[in-house]
């Protein structure tokens, strides 16, 4: 069954508000056209083959869309009593297209408007009506800069659930006589900060106002991409608690070994107790894959476990490994809520999240918001998108700075509305 079909209820108000509208004898057909005139991708409802599109008729002061395409036969007046006649059950009932910048897709409509009437059996149907080629319609392209869970890198077509709340739409008057009517993306005004745009919702992304999010490739959160914390302690860690329960481990010692699996590396410590008794820790760090921190073996270090878990934020921890001279070999931080680290446990170097908003992507949650994560120790800097690492080389030696995501939600539905993970190592010594 066509997943645009309208509840026939509705239409019964269609069907009494049109009255009567001298059709042509012969129905005459127009080209609908979708052209992406802009400079990102864009997705569309393409269910039954209608290409985002839909065809709008004014009736009582007001633009309202129907089917102008009937995909099942058993619908119309003439079929609908015969028990015989059959829908099936369609297959996927919804699919989305990736339309490309420079793309243009088009489609027929014949001209013929589908009104909801009764049939001989009493039962709501629709029945055809040749429509007036000078009758003013309205055609509506909607569409949206993103799909969560659509991977379509080459453009094309795929069975999937398109979310029809978050989409952008925009029309453009038509007779049929036009032979053809296109229609294209809303373009926003040119923008160089984001005071520029003044709509509800807009933000300035790659030199426009947009309320939309255009395709970006910032990874997502989840299993397979992520920071994480932990640890186990038999007697290494000092602990106090901070500001707003926060705990503080700090130990002092020598790292047994580093072991990597998986993404995972495990840095196992150990420090003699005031009885001379061996006291042992371990942290457990996962970076995305591809990245790895080459923190030496055997080496003296001072370690700081900070963990400011809520039961509302149950993961959120950072850490830090120093040598016994100070130096900086690793720092991470969830900075869920708000950094743990401070200026002093990632010194050398100052992490600062950017203002402007480079994206924005919809999700579950609302409107997520992307940033830049500066890394910097005057005069070197670097301000990295999401998912970016940089290898910054300063007199206390080359370090390699992680933004493994800067995002916050200016509202939303979850608890969690700012998180911004990062990570900081040292590849080589001065």
């Amino acid at each position: 069954m066509a997943s645009r079909m309208r509840p026939f209820v509705a239409s019964f108000l269609i069907v009494f508000a049109i009255g009567c509208r001298c059709g042509t004898s012969d129905p005459k057909s127009i080209t609908l056209r979708v052209k992406n005139t802009s400079s990102a991708p864009i997705f569309v409802d393409d269910s039954n083959d209608i290409l985002g599109l839909e065809v709008q008729r004014g009736i009582a002061g007001a633009w309202l869309g129907f089917e102008d395409t009937v995909p099942c036969a058993c619908r119309t007046c003439d079929q609908v009593c015969d028990s015989t006649c059959s829908c099936g059950d369609g297959g996927p009932t919804s699919f989305v297209r990736k339309i490309q910048p420079g793309d243009t897709f088009e489609r027929t409509w014949n001209g013929v408007v589908h009104v909801t009437s009764i049939s001989t059996c009493d039962v709501a149907c629709l029945a055809p009506e040749n429509a007036p080629t000078d009758e003013a319609f309205k055609l509506q392209l909607c569409y949206q800069s993103e799909v969560l869970g659509v991977e379509l890198p080459d453009g094309g077509r795929l069975a999937a659930a398109y979310p029809k709340p978050d989409q952008t739409c925009v029309d453009k008057e038509f007779r049929i006589a036009d032979g053809i009517v296109e229609v294209s993306p809303k373009k926003g005004t040119t923008c160089t900060q984001q005071s520029d745009c003044v709509g509800v919702g807009e933000l300035c992304l790659a030199g426009s106002c947009t309320a939309s999010c255009p395709a970006n490739g910032f990874p997502v959160l989840g299993a397979g991409y992520a920071l994480r914390i932990d640890s186990t302690d038999q007697g290494f860690f000092t602990t106090a608690t901070a500001d707003a329960g926060v705990a503080v481990s700090t130990g002092t010692g020598e790292i047994t070994s580093v072991i990597y699996n998986g993404g995972t590396m495990t840095v196992r410590l150990k420090r003699t107790g005031p009885s001379g008794e061996t006291l042992t820790a371990a942290v457990f760090v996962t970076l995305p894959m591809g990245q790895a921190a080459p923190v030496p073996q055997s080496a003296k270090v001072t370690v700081k476990l900070i963990d400011g878990s809520t039961s509302t934020n149950p993961e959120n921890r950072a850490l830090t490994i120093r040598e016994a001279t100070g130096a900086l070999l690793f720092a991470a931080d969830h900075a869920q809520q708000g950094m743990l680290l401070k200026v002093d446990d990632t010194a050398p170097f100052t992490v600062t999240s950017t203002t402007p908003i480079i994206g924005c992507r919809f999700n579950e949650c609302g409107k997520q918001l992307f940033f830049k994560t500066k890394f910097s120790n005057a005069p070197v800097e670097s301000s990295l998108e999401p998912g970016k690492a940089a290898l910054l080389t300063v007199p206390q030696g080359a370090f390699r700075a992680l933004n493994v995501t800067d995002t916050s939600f200016g509202t939303t539905t979850c608890k969690l509305f700012d998180i911004r993970p990062f990570a900081i190592w040292r590849e080589k010594a001065p």
